[in-house]
């Protein structure tokens, strides 16, 4: 990429529209671009960067801030780039986001945002639009993004030493940043952690083999001797464990067949003193059926005496309906005597409460004057309030017009006045104008006299005939406007007295009514106390007079009245009920005696003496049914235990009684036995399910620790290789990085021995005091005077700067070849040549030119003035408090 022509716009510390040709420089290819610090030369730089990629040179320059502060409201910012690249030509329109001034003030905020713009014009006519589209093609032209291109077009201004005296450390982030190395230091840690997975997987395996050995117990000397080693051999003592399954297997086989005839021994044993236990329960359970048998039959008696009280309950059954009927009846009687008693004393207590509420119907005229006159009151009170507060409101409006007339009085009278006196000097000087038309010994149109001794003269500044029209509509206009706000003022005035007098006589009535209240409450002091207030003279009654304290006594009061009438119509209620209730006694006293013959006449009937004889021998319903449950049971047991003892005495007759001591000893011996075996068979058969399982898992994780083991073999000798674990203790990104660094010193101590008279050659020191060579970047510099290696340290400042040149201009070949061989056309060189003597100044300048080749364009941006002499092409940028200018 090569410029050809630049244009900034109201750009940094450029006020308006300056161009700057690269096309002259062509020829020559070294150019010059010249001004004191500050004024914006590397701002030149800046404008390329930000047409090619949206960003600027510098870390401290923000794209928010390229607007620049000398450029007038209407100077759009942006930059216009053309430049050529592989014989063909491009441009560039670019704009930043900045703030502008807006074309219409509104008051609010006064400035608005302008957008990030962006066009790219191909050589094909094609426009590609957009920051981000036209940064994307730029990048695929250049195969350079804004990073790369940056380090190899630019030698930025306090750069040139970094790299010179930065640590190994310093420099190993500088080269990875640049060359993009990180991958080899990610792919080493990717290594060391898939190693250490792998081990981790391989010792895990390990660790559930060893968890699934020790599950395995087995009396063996070989087995102890195999499994009790540090690093078991875990095929071999799989190998063994099949060999030991297939033993435990036979000896299973050998274990059913003994069961089997364990089972037939015991089932034998078992079926005889199952025999013997049967005859000996038989035998006792006949015993207990005779003795149970005469146990029911003596309890014969008792169940007849039983029965004798069951069927005198029955019949007292009978008499229960009409029994009932009158203890209900009797219990009615007593009920509605208690009601009448309740009525009688409900009467009494709501006398008490009417009589203590009886001042509300006797003041109740009162009452209604009372709530009357104070809420007129308080309507006057409150209308009286609000015409105060409009006649304060009225009367400040009133001096606010008065004032403005006041002020318009005196514009209309200026008005007038300066129409008038424009009137009379225009009428003067129509004299002015006839007099001046006047020949000597003619006569005069107005007066006829042939002699002019003294001619009217015409006065200056007379106005125009249509300028007096509008002094008069002025005048006439401001005039009207007086009489409006007269006609204002007056009606203000008007409004006001209207409101003063309503005050006055709304305080009047107010004062007649408050008098008024407080002699009717000074008379009624007792209706006021049944409203609960109790006050120690007339004077502390006016407080009712308060709205809270007035809608709380009308509350009381109306809650006082509805209470008299609800107590009133609950009184009436209570004395009808008390008639009804006297009326309902006598007709249940009439009752009960009806229901007490018919109860006495039951009882004669069932054989009952009297009312005390049936209470005695009558029975309650669950108790009857509970007798007669029991009598019925009793003959169903009598009936079942004499037919099984009869049963039981015909099986019983040919059996004897067994001892099944020695019975029992047998069945216990051979289950004893046959217990002993099961255990031996239910061990064993755990054993053997053991080794099943454990071989089985230790096939699969054998087969699963050799793919990792095998797997594990091949990534640690990678990472041993890239963590340096070899004879130079050399890393893989470090040898990377070291093979970029050495290229880069041989391509500056092209230049670099050009500027020093062949003196210097930088070389990378290859082993430093400690011994240590695992990361070493560190510079010396051989000296051809002396014939030794010294530190870049001890360079004087002008060889330094040569140096830092001449390595900051090899970096740059060495990045150009490491993108795919890219030639950068254009390169720029910002300050750091003012610590050179002449002589130096002429080598650097000469290596420089060394650089112009093959249509190469190098920019030296310094305010150093021998440059000057020695560069022929340049841009000088002109610095003022108005902005920058540049010139040639």
């Amino acid at each position: 990429m090569k410029p050809i022509e630049m244009t900034l716009s109201a750009w940094g510390p450029y006020r308006e529209e300056e161009t700057i040709d690269f096309s002259g420089f062509d020829g020559n290819g070294l150019f010059l671009i010249a001004g004191p610090t500050g004024s914006g030369k590397t701002t030149i730089f800046d404008g390329i960067t930000f047409a090619l990629f949206g960003e600027t040179s510098g870390e401290m320059r923000e794209r928010e801030s390229l607007r620049s502060d000398f450029s007038k409201e209407g100077t759009e910012t942006y930059v216009n780039l053309l430049f050529s690249h592989n014989g063909k030509i491009y441009k560039i329109y670019r704009s930043p986001k900045y703030l502008r001034p807006k074309k219409r003030k509104t008051g609010n905020d006064e400035f608005v945002e302008e957008k990030e713009r962006a066009k790219l014009f191909l050589p094909d006519d094609k426009v590609i639009e957009g920051p981000k589209e036209v940064t994307k093609k730029v990048q695929e032209l250049l195969a350079l993004d804004y990073r790369q291109f940056k380090q190899t077009t630019m030698l930025a201004q306090g750069e040139f030493t970094k790299l010179l005296y930065a640590s190994p450390q310093d420099k190993t982030k500088i080269f990875r940043e640049i060359f993009g190395t990180t991958m080899y230091e990610k792919f080493a840690k990717n290594l060391k952690e898939k190693t250490k997975a792998l081990n981790v997987q391989k010792r895990s395996l390990q660790d559930k083999m060893d968890e699934d050995i020790n599950h395995v117990m087995l009396e063996d000397d070989t087995w102890r001797s195999l499994s009790g080693r540090d690093n078991k051999p875990y095929e071999q003592i799989k190998n063994f464990l099949e060999v030991e399954k297939k033993k435990l297997e036979e000896k299973k086989k050998e274990q059913e067949a003994d069961i089997k005839k364990m089972d037939i021994l015991c089932q034998k044993a078992g079926e005889k003193l199952e025999k013997a236990k049967s005859a000996n329960e038989k035998l006792l359970e006949k015993e207990k059926t005779e003795k149970k048998l005469a146990e029911l039959l003596g309890q014969k008696e008792e169940m007849n005496k039983k029965e004798e009280a069951v069927n005198s309950a029955r019949k007292a059954g009978y008499v229960e309906a009409s029994y009932e009927k009158w203890r209900q009846q009797e219990k009615a009687l007593i009920r509605t005597g208690e009601k009448i008693k309740t009525l009688d004393g409900k009467v009494k207590e709501l006398d008490e409460t009417l009589k203590e509420l009886e001042i509300i119907k006797e003041k109740e005229h009162f009452y209604q004057i009372f709530f009357e006159k104070a809420d007129l009151f308080w309507e006057v009170k409150t209308e009286l309030s609000e015409i105060e507060k409009q006649a304060i409101k009225e009367e400040k409006n009133l001096i606010l017009m008065q004032n403005k007339y006041k002020e318009k009085e005196l514009l209309v009278s200026e008005k007038k006045e300066l129409y008038e006196s424009k009137d009379r000097q225009r009428k003067r000087a129509a004299i002015g104008i006839a007099a001046s038309l006047l020949e000597e010994g003619k006569p005069c149109p107005v007066c006829g006299s042939k002699s002019h001794p003294q001619i009217a003269k015409i006065e200056e500044g007379i106005i125009s005939e249509e300028e007096l029209e509008k002094l008069k509509e002025e005048y006439e206009t401001e005039n009207k406007g007086l009489l409006t706000i007269f006609g204002e003022t007056s009606a203000c005035k008007e409004r006001l007295e209207a409101l003063l007098e309503r005050k006055k006589n709304l305080s009047d009535q107010a004062e007649v009514e408050e008098k008024e209240l407080c002699k009717l409450i000074a008379e009624n002091t007792k209706a006021l106390e049944v409203l609960e207030i109790k006050k120690e003279s007339a004077r502390e009654y006016k407080e009712l007079l308060e709205p809270k304290n007035l809608s709380l006594s009308k509350q009381i009061y109306e809650k006082k009245e509805k209470n008299l009438k609800t107590l009133e119509n609950e009184k009436l209620s209570v004395m009808t009920l008390l008639e009804d209730s006297k009326k309902e006694l006598k007709q249940d006293e009439i009752r009960a005696e009806k229901e007490k013959k018919l109860f006495e006449k039951s009882l004669k009937e069932q054989g009952f003496l009297d009312e005390n004889d049936f209470l005695k021998k009558r029975l309650e319903p669950k108790s009857l049914e509970k007798e007669i449950k029991q009598m019925e049971q009793y003959e169903r047991e009598l009936h079942t235990v004499s037919e099984r003892n009869k049963e039981l005495t015909g099986q019983c007759k040919k059996l004897e009684k067994v001892d099944i001591t020695l019975l029992q000893g047998e069945v216990a011996r051979e289950k004893a036995n046959r217990d002993i075996a099961l255990k031996e068979k239910e061990k064993l058969a755990v054993l053997l399910n053991t080794l099943k399982q454990t071989v089985l898992a230790l096939k699969e994780k054998l087969i699963k620790w050799e793919e990792v083991q095998k797997e594990y073999g091949i990534v640690k000798k990678l990472e041993d290789v890239t963590y340096g674990n070899n004879k130079k203790k050399l890393v893989f990104e470090q040898y990377v990085l070291i093979s970029y660094f050495e290229e880069i010193l041989e391509a500056a101590n092209l230049r670099f021995s050009k500027m020093t008279g062949n003196r210097f050659l930088l070389e990378r020191v290859m082993e430093v005091s400690d011994g240590r060579i695992k990361d070493n970047m560190e510079l010396a510099v051989f000296d051809y005077y002396t014939g030794k290696s010294r530190s870049v340290k001890t360079l004087s400042g002008g060889e330094a700067f040569k140096a830092s040149l001449s390595l900051s201009l090899g970096l740059s070949d060495v990045i150009q070849r490491s993108n795919g061989g890219i030639r950068v056309e254009t390169l720029f060189v910002d300050e750091g040549f003012g610590s050179l003597d002449g002589e130096s100044l002429d080598q650097a300048v000469k290596a420089l030119y060394s650089l112009v080749e093959n249509d190469r364009m190098i920019g030296i941006i310094s305010h150093v003035p021998e440059l000057r002499e020695r560069i022929p092409g340049k841009i000088i940028v002109e610095k003022s408090s108005k902005g920058s200018k540049i010139s040639y």
